[in-house]
């Protein structure tokens, strides 16, 4: 009876597993209309090469004009705010910042927040940079100090150093 029972259970394995038969490969069994371990299925035709992207270059500048400037002068003047014309040039990312004092400043901005870097020639030249304009304009003036130039958009608010 032992026999019997094991018999009509291996019976049942084979019904349900109709769906198999053993391929050429060594005796592995693989299912119809499957693909075996050893060879790989074709996902269709290439779509081909994209090309070159070529060189991202210089990610430009936001050149956002700042139409009502003030400038607050605390390397050469009253570190009182004046008023100030910030002329940018959006084909250059060039920006030139007029006003009395340490100005005018030059240079060239960059990045979505037209980071800063450049020079003021006022009575003293000096070097400058700012991570954003409008911003802060930090100039070494020696090998440990800085002064600083802030310049604003009068009509975003207050400014100061």
């Amino acid at each position: 009876m032992r026999y019997a029972s094991i018999a009509v259970v291996l019976a049942g394995f084979c019904a349900c597993a109709g769906g198999f038969t053993s391929g050429e490969n060594g005796g592995r069994i693989i299912g119809d209309g499957g693909s075996s371990n050893n060879q790989p299925v074709d996902g269709g035709s290439d779509a081909g090469d994209a090309g070159d992207a070529g060189d991202a270059g210089d990610a430009g500048c936001a050149a956002t004009p700042i139409t009502n400037a003030l400038v607050i002068d605390g390397c050469n003047g009253s570190a009182v705010s004046e008023f100030a014309t910030v002329d940018v040039t959006a084909s250059t990312c060039t920006v030139t910042i007029n006003f009395a004092g340490s100005g005018p400043c030059t240079g060239s901005i960059s990045g979505p927040n037209d980071a800063f870097d450049g020079g003021c020639t006022g009575s003293v030249p000096i070097n400058c940079s700012s991570p954003s304009l409008p911003g802060t304009l930090v100039c070494p003036t020696t090998p440990t100090g800085n002064c600083f130039i802030a310049v604003c958009n009068a009509d975003a608010g207050s400014c100061s150093l």
